[in-house]
């Protein structure tokens, strides 16, 4: 779906970075390929999206729990994998209707990453990820200029410090 993909990668790779694949991002500690590793000191998540329910819009009840899950998984496997002091960057629009501000910045929290800053996702230095819908449509098109569900001007890069405390987690506050 993605012509640009080989070159992504071979970009990442040059730049020192170890690129793995069908990785579950809710399921960490689950992947063997994970086990006995070093622990990360930065995890980058750009426009998560729990996927689309047809018939549904991401703001649906039926579908909205699915984006508050993903957050909630993602940032709770991340507390295993992460050094203390290791940096997160999750991407989003202010106005997304799936995975929201809110759900991130609160899933965040309660796994012990301390939201450290809040930038437009123009002026952060990864700014020219391109982004996708992650569907069929992908196949032959991607969304440019004319991406109109969300603003471009309202895309935000969230930053977080993992700050763990030692304590147990509280149970993380998944929807059903």
């Amino acid at each position: 779906r993605y012509s640009e993909i080989d070159e992504t990668i071979l970009a990442l790779q040059q730049a020192g970075a170890e690129v793995l694949h069908g990785v579950d991002c809710t399921r960490l500690a689950e992947d063997k390929r994970f086990q006995g590793r070093q622990k990360f000191g930065a995890a980058y998540y750009n426009f998560p999206h729990a996927g689309a329910v047809s018939g549904f819009f991401d703001s649906h009840p039926f579908v909205r729990w699915r984006h508050e899950n993903l957050m909630q998984l993602f940032f709770r496997a991340l507390t295993d994998f992460m050094a203390e002091g290791a940096s997160v960057k999750v991407s989003s629009n202010a106005g997304a209707v799936g995975v929201r501000y809110s759900d991130i910045i609160g899933a965040a929290a309660l796994n012990e990453f301390v939201h450290v800053e809040t930038v437009p996702f123009r002026e952060w230095s990864l700014r020219h990820y391109s982004r996708s819908y992650g569907d069929k449509r992908d196949a032959r098109q991607r969304p440019g200029a004319e991406y109109r569900a969300q603003q471009a001007d309202r895309d935000m890069v969230y930053s977080f410090c993992f700050l763990p405390s030692g304590a147990a987690l509280q149970k993380a506050a998944l929807k059903r």
